[in-house]
């Protein structure tokens, strides 16, 4: 059984392998070559893994990305979103357009693109927060991935204008390619990042991504991530962020499609008086698989935290939670708060949720539960008896039980993007 683990593993990491240069952080690059040579593949017997085969993915041969020309870029837009925009097609950096104003001092740039100055900063903090992350999709990024966007904000610069990072896979045949984003937030700056993926071409795709955040001392960060690739498109994403004191971040993750997707967001809070909220949506239908796996490490004392997950499981379709928020010993006055509450349309979809706390510190306020049930049948009689049909009475019941997950979002545009999504979907759903 491990032989036969061993060679699907060493043919996963043979799609990925590459010589292309790719200007700095050599000597972690190899350290993380010769640490795949001992790597495996999770499978359901790994406890984080117990919900999420890989067999779907492992059992497929993707080939490189072909030409990243495209006809439909134009999806990757969000409608009146004023942005300095980003954009990678099929895993290739395509272009990128700072929008006029007053954010000169920011920073975006594909690794490719960078001058000698910015890929010596990016250096710095190229996988030092995964660097303890030894997961296999973590390591296989770090060792062979070809691109990604380095965004840097100096200290004392409030970024006004959100950058949209925009990610379009369009392939005639099966691919897989890696993505990284390195995201630096300097001392008492603001940013505000978009992350968007859609896909176009129909065929079985694999994305494995990495992404790491730094943000600083009196610094904010909000991170929106919206995924629509499609359902023959599986996604991989390892998201690490270090806070420091009196930092706040905002994360939200909205799931709306994909074969196999695994998001784990790791966030250690590592200075007093910080904050950090964690809000995700997922509707899924036909055999899609959402799997969202976060950890919230409380590491310094007088720190709060707020983490909510709902979700509308329709179909065949699986959606997995498991959170875990650590305290630790030093990490006195600590309050966090955990929530996953789910619906299911359906008999035949599933959800696994494991909400976690590990505390070691004796004061501090925490807790966590989930619920899981179905559409409650007096709320639809009640809008039934005022003219509503069952249908329209059904998409409204679902739209504001996902409301939840991204109203408090700061921008107009995102908030109206990712609604008129989830009523296409139900729409198209009927």
């Amino acid at each position: 059984m491990n032989q036969i683990l061993r060679d699907t593993t060493k043919a996963f990491i043979s799609q990925f392998e590459t010589d292309k240069e790719t200007g700095f952080g050599e000597d972690k690059r190899k350290e993380a070559v010769k640490m795949l040579e001992q790597a495996l593949l999770p499978t359901t017997k790994t406890e984080a893994w117990k919900y999420t085969s890989l067999k779907a993915i492992t059992s497929k041969r993707y080939q490189s990305p072909e030409n990243h020309a495209s006809r439909n870029l134009g999806i990757c837009c969000i409608p009146e979103l004023d942005a300095h925009t980003i954009l990678f097609v099929n895993g290739a950096f395509h272009s990128v357009c700072l929008s006029s104003g007053n954010d000169e001092a920011l920073i975006v740039k594909s690794f490719g693109e960078m001058s000698e100055e910015e890929s010596i900063i990016a250096e710095k903090y190229f996988a030092e927060i995964s660097a303890k992350d030894s997961g296999i999709f973590t390591t296989l990024n770090t060792a062979y991935n070809p691109e990604g966007v380095f965004i840097y904000v100096p200290a004392g610069t409030i970024i006004h204008k959100p950058v949209h990072i925009q990610h379009l896979t369009d392939s005639s045949i099966d691919i897989a390619f890696q993505h990284r984003n390195i995201i630096v937030v300097g001392e008492n700056s603001s940013l505000k990042v978009i992350e968007t993926y859609h896909g176009a071409g129909g065929k079985n795709t694999l994305r494995n991504q990495v992404s790491e955040i730094f943000v600083a001392q009196n610094a904010s960060f909000t991170g929106i991530k919206y995924q629509n690739e499609g359902d023959k498109a599986s996604h991989i994403e390892q998201c690490n962020i270090i806070q420091k004191g009196n930092s706040v971040t905002d994360f939200y993750t909205i799931s709306l499609s994909g074969e196999i997707v695994r998001n784990n967001l790791n966030i250690h809070i590592n200075g007093e008086r910080a904050h950090a909220g964690l809000k995700g949506g997922y509707l899924l239908s036909g055999n899609q698989h959402v799997d969202n796996y976060t950890e919230v490490h409380h590491i310094m004392p007088n720190c709060t935290s707020n983490e909510l997950y709902k979700g509308i499981i329709g179909g065949e379709a699986t959606a997995v939670f498991n959170g875990k928020i650590q305290v630790y010993p030093d990490a006195q006055k600590t309050q966090a708060y955990q929530s996953n509450k789910s619906i299911l349309l359906t008999d035949t979809a599933n959800v696994y949720t494991k909400p976690q706390l590990e505390i070691y510190a004796d004061d501090v306020k925490c807790s966590h539960g989930a619920t899981t049930g179905q559409i409650n049948e007096d709320a639809l009689f009640y809008m039934q008896a005022r003219g509503i049909s069952r249908a329209d009475a059904r998409k409204l019941l679902v739209c504001a039980f996902l409301e939840d997950t991204f109203e408090s979002i700061g921008i107009e545009e995102v908030r109206k993007y990712i609604h008129a999504a989830i009523q296409q979907k139900l729409d198209i759903q009927g």
